[in-house]
């Protein structure tokens, strides 16, 4: 028992340590962006803020409180922010969306197959998954 908790505290200690160390590092990185891009800062608040709506958007949809619109709204910023954080990841933002978009199509299929969602609400979703397939495989072909 005393070599599990011992162990235990062990993984625990290496575990803040490297919370520390990349806390620490994290700055230093943030220092150097803004020396290369002095809104790299500002892009950066952008992008967590879209993320953190896009995640708020999917559970107010699965509690009844907005529709696969405002869903694909905050997708669709949340991969501008993406894109003006990462200029060079364009293709990966989009894949990123795309894969969004698949997760929307799914949930309101399951949420209609309940009574909780619409047939627009499936025709919507499935038509922003077709379209984030698009645009995916014109920025592949790139």
């Amino acid at each position: 028992m005393t070599l599990s908790i011992r162990s235990g505290a062990t993984a625990l200690v290496l575990a803040l340590v490297s919370v520390v160390a990349v806390a620490a590092a994290a700055p230093a990185a943030a220092r150097a962006d803004e020396k290369a891009d002095p809104h790299a800062g500002a892009k950066a608040r952008v992008f967590e803020a879209a993320r953190k709506a896009h995640e708020v958007a999917v559970e107010n949809l699965r509690t009844g409180l907005a529709g696969p619109e405002t869903v694909h709204a905050w997708s669709l910023r949340w991969m501008a922010a993406q894109t003006d954080f990462d200029p060079t990841g364009k293709v990966r933002a989009i894949e990123e969306h795309f894969e969004r978009m698949n997760d929307l199509d799914e949930l309101v299929k399951t949420m209609a197959a309940v009574g909780k969602a619409s047939t627009l609400d499936v025709a919507s979703a499935t038509f922003f998954r077709e379209e984030a397939k698009l645009w995916l495989e014109t920025a592949r072909a790139k």
